[in-house]
C-alpha cells in the first residue's frame, strides 16, 4: 500500500477515502469498511467536525486507522482549539508517526444549537507555519515530515477570485489541496483551469473529492472527468457504508488511469 505521499509523487492517480465517523453504533462498520479498502486505496480522510457537531477526535481515529495498515490524513482546523491546543496537536501526530494532515480554518460560525463558541486564536497560515517549522527540527531516526494540504471550494473564477491566498498558505508550506465535491462540472473545469493559469499547480498537487452519493455510475463519470483535468493528481471519494460501491469505483480508476 502506498502512503499519500508516495501516490501524489507516484506516475497513477492518488486515491483517497472520506468516512463519515460520528461516534455512534455505525463506526465499526466504517472500520470494517476501511481495513477492507486498504489495499486499493492509499488514505483515508478524517474530516475535523465540519458541522461542529460531537464526532471522534481526528488523532484518535488516525490511531484506529493505523491499526488497521492505514494512512490517516487527519484534518484540524483553527476555529475549535487555541494555540497551545494545536500544537499539542500537531506534536502528538508526529509522535503518532502521522505524515500528512490537512490544516484549515474551519467555518467562521458555530451553526445554531451548538453550545459552544469558535476560538480561532491562531491563523491558517500561523498554523500551517507551526506544522512546517516541526519539519526542520532534529527528530532522529523516528522523525519524519508532514506533508500539509488543505481544502478549497471550487468557485467562478470570473467571480472576483484570486489566487494570492493560495499561494500565501503555499509559502507556509501547504503542499497539497483538496477541493470539496461540486456536482457542477464546469465550474470545476473551470476553477482548475484557473489554478492552473495563475501557477497554483507549480506549489499544489490537486485532489478532487467526489461525493458517492450521487450513485456509483454518476460518480465514476465525474472521477474519470475530474483526472482529466490538466494538474490533477488524484481523487478523494467522499463515501457512506458500501464497500462494493467504493471497491467499484477505484477498480473503474485503476483501470482507465
Amino acid at each position: 500500500m502506498r502512503t499519500l505521499r508516495q501516490a501524489l509523487q507516484g506516475d497513477r492517480p492518488c486515491v483517497s477515502v472520506e468516512l463519515p465517523f460520528f461516534g455512534d453504533g455505525h463506526d465499526k462498520e466504517l472500520f470494517d469498511l476501511a481495513e477492507a479498502l486498504a489495499p486499493a486505496v492509499d488514505a483515508i480522510q478524517i474530516a475535523d467536525d465540519p458541522l461542529a457537531e460531537n464526532i471522534p477526535s481526528p488523532l484518535a481515529l488516525a490511531v484506529l486507522l493505523q491499526r488497521r495498515g492505514l494512512d490517516p490524513v487527519p484534518h484540524l482546523t483553527c476555529r475549535d482549539r487555541n494555540r497551545i491546543a494545536l500544537h499539542s496537536d500537531l506534536l502528538g501526530l508526529r509522535a503518532l508517526g502521522v505524515s500528512s494532515l490537512v490544516l484549515d480554518s474551519g467555518r467562521g460560525e458555530i451553526p445554531p444549537g451548538a453550545d459552544a463558541r469558535p476560538v480561532f486564536d491562531m491563523s491558517q497560515r500561523e498554523f500551517i507555519a507551526a506544522a512546517t517549522a516541526l519539519n526542520d527540527e532534529d527528530w532522529g531516526e523516528s522523525g519524519h515530515e508532514f506533508l500539509v494540504g488543505i481544502s478549497d471550494t471550487p468557485r467562478d473564477p470570473a467571480s472576483e477570485w484570486s489566487p494570492a491566498p493560495l499561494l500565501e498558505l503555499a509559502r507556509a508550506g501547504a503542499r497539497f489541496l483538496l477541493l470539496h465535491p461540486t456536482e457542477d462540472q464546469h465550474l470545476l473545469g473551470d476553477y482548475v483551469q484557473a489554478l492552473v493559469e495563475a501557477r497554483v499547480t507549480w506549489h499544489y498537487s490537486l485532489v478532487v473529492t467526489v461525493s458517492l452519493a450521487q450513485g456509483v455510475e454518476a460518480c465514476q463519470v465525474q472521477v474519470s472527468r475530474a483526472l482529466q483535468l490538466p494538474g490533477v493528481s488524484g481523487v478523494n471519494l467522499r463515501a457512506s457504508q458500501s464497500a462494493g460501491d467504493v471497491l467499484e469505483v477505484i477498480t473503474s480508476i485503476h483501470r482507465d488511469f
